[in-house]
């Protein structure tokens, strides 16, 4: 196992903490009973990603008032696949997100809003491909059916990394499903219709 070490400035005004709170609630709670993803424990972020068919785990940590520090793990690493791993990390936790634009439009309304969420920037869907199949997962979908069949995914498709004793599956790229995939995408969807729209996408 390679560990590498970086340090990512964010654009103020960044809060790591408000990052964590709102991945320990909407993120973190509906892959507990499936093999780890996404785990915030303590102050530390921990989340696995497939970076050209190879699980990368990033472990993210606070760093000062406009940064975070970086670990990653991955059996081997080269510089191709730690910046790609680094540009994820930024574009997961918005940390290039200028914030005042939004702050200096606030009407009085929302400035209460913003004064509780003050240096909050999104997180967003690690991949693309990930935020595609949760646009078609969700349709007409009960949210824990959703992340349930998000989670069958990962655990058929996803790469395997384990750290500290603890085993990490990232969601699939595209080209990782493309073997066997009908019966295995129906097996994780249950329903014929988007196995036959997530075919679509995958190819």
């Amino acid at each position: 196992m390679q560990t590498v070490r970086l340090e990512l400035p964010a654009t103020p005004p960044f809060s790591f903490e408000k990052t964590l709170l709102f991945i320990r609630t909407a993120y973190a709670r509906p892959y507990e009973r499936v093999p780890a993803r996404e785990q915030v424990v303590g102050d530390t972020l921990r989340r696995v990603v497939s970076v050209s068919g190879r699980p990368l785990l990033f472990e993210v940590e606070a760093a000062g008032d406009a940064a975070v520090t970086v670990t990653l793990y991955a059996e081997r690493l080269d510089d191709a696949l730690i910046a790609a791993a680094a540009d994820r990390v930024r574009f997961y936790l918005g940390l290039d997100d200028d914030l005042e634009p939004l702050y200096k439009r606030a009407d009085p309304v929302f400035k209460s809003v913003l004064e509780r969420l003050h240096g909050y920037h999104m997180v967003k869907v690690l991949t693309p491909f990930e935020a595609a199949c949760w646009a078609m997962v969700q349709q007409r979908t009960p949210n824990a059916f959703a992340h349930k069949t998000m989670a069958r995914f990962a655990a058929a498709f996803g790469g395997t990394l384990t750290v500290g004793g603890r085993t990490y599956t990232a969601f699939p790229e595209a080209g990782a499903m493309l073997e066997n995939p009908q019966a295995r995408v129906l097996a994780a969807t249950n329903n014929t219709r988007k196995t036959e729209r997530m075919l679509s996408l995958i190819e």
